[in-house]
């Protein structure tokens, strides 16, 4: 199992809106509704988080991150 240092902030998924993005990014927009999994970042109020594990979804909807992590394992 990996360890890591601290400090651990805690939440392996989440749901947000895009507020900025890097010059080559193309698959996402500032102002899109985005679900993503990626261990550590979830409980933040803003992340930087590479946009490959960005999936969009039409409107804001919490509820989304239940298609994630806990979804894939029902």
């Amino acid at each position: 199992m990996k360890t890591r240092n601290p400090p651990i902030v805690a939440g392996g998924e989440a749901a947000g809106e895009v507020v900025a993005i890097g010059d080559k990014v193309t698959n996402v927009k500032v102002g899109q509704h985005v679900v993503y999994s990626a261990f550590g970042h979830g409980f933040t109020e803003y992340t930087l988080i590479d946009c490959s594990v960005l999936l969009p979804i039409p409107e804001a909807c919490p509820e989304a991150i239940a298609i994630m992590i806990s979804g894939l394992t029902a």
